[in-house]
């Protein structure tokens, strides 16, 4: 298996190199999650990754392939998977100066069960006239016990907006469409609104609120309850730490959320470090907890996960 993987991702970076020319810079990359929530779901993934970025002074634009490995498991319950990847990342310049950034991910993830589902996301996001605009399309396995017996998968389709009222005052929103491959339609909506208190100091205060309904309500599988909604109080910090050679930002806010009427007290934090160690050797570790709605939810709910990714360049 594993020497399966390596010929796969020595194949891919081979051709992503011939196919951009050698001036592109080739790289490795690693990417490390754990998660665990009250109902017990457990999810413990490691994803390792070659790729070229077609320009060294510019992180966006890349090719190449990855391979995951992910572990899922409940009371009395286990499942592994195996998924390979493909990806890219391109900035496009339009003749009016302006530029469009577009990503993509194709690939396939395939269960112990014997099950095998096609996964991958499209993304394209622009800045126009001081708002940004990005269209995203999504397709993946849901990763709670019930879903995983049965195989459920979502294609999710998203238009989301960013928009600075002033140097200060930003909002952002989010439409959206979800459509679960067990009956269940979900559409939804997000909006957030974030005032800058210290640009100085990295400070900032929002509030936020999400909503959606379901279809097919409690079919079991995962959190679905007819009509969901929930709006956060929320503080954030970002500080460049000298001494770390990183950044280390986080945020904290409270506030309620309400499943078919029925009101509960919810919270979330997270703290993140993006750092540079020591050149070229890059770095991203997040961990946190939430008690708002995942693929579980309602009173008690809880959920929390740890994140690290690493790039390294050569």
């Amino acid at each position: 298996m594993m020497m399966r993987m390596i010929s796969r991702i020595s194949v891919g970076l081979l051709f992503s190199i011939y196919s951009f020319g050698f001036a592109a810079e080739p790289f490795v990359s690693s990417n490390v999650v754990a998660s665990e929530d009250t109902d017990h779901n457990r999810v413990r993934g490691v994803m390792l990754g070659v790729g070229v970025r077609t320009s060294p002074d510019d992180d966006y634009d890349k090719f190449g392939i990855r391979h995951g490995m992910y572990q899922f498991s409940a009371p009395g319950f286990s499942l592994h998977g195996n998924a390979d990847v493909f990806f890219g990342a391109r900035t496009l310049e339009l003749d009016s100066g302006r530029k469009i950034k577009a990503e993509a991910e194709l690939g396939q993830i395939r269960l112990s069960d014997e099950k095998s589902h096609a996964i991958g996301a499209a993304q394209i996001s622009a800045d126009l006239q001081g708002v940004n605009y990005e269209l995203r399309f999504e397709r993946n396995i849901v990763d709670s016990e019930n879903s995983l017996r049965n195989g459920v998968t979502y294609n999710a389709t998203t238009v989301a907006l960013d928009y600075p009222v002033s140097e200060r005052l930003n909002v952002a929103g989010v439409l959206g469409w979800i459509d679960f491959s067990d009956n269940n339609n979900r559409p939804l909506g997000r909006m957030k609104l974030s005032y800058v208190v210290s640009e100085e100091q990295g400070l900032a205060a929002y509030v936020r609120g999400r909503l959606y309904r379901d279809s097919n309500a409690y079919s079991g599988n995962y959190f679905s309850p007819e009509h969901y909604a929930e709006y956060l109080l929320g503080a954030s910090v970002r500080r460049r730490i000298p001494a770390l050679r990183g950044v280390l930002s986080a945020y904290a806010e409270y506030g309620q959320e309400r499943v078919d009427g029925s009101n509960s007290s919810v919270y979330a934090w997270q703290i993140r470090y993006q750092s540079v160690i020591q050149q070229p050797l890059r770095m991203d570790v997040s961990v946190g907890r939430q008690t708002t709605a995942g693929t579980g939810g309602g009173p008690g709910y809880r959920y929390q996960y740890a994140r690290a990714d690493f790039i390294i360049p050569f």
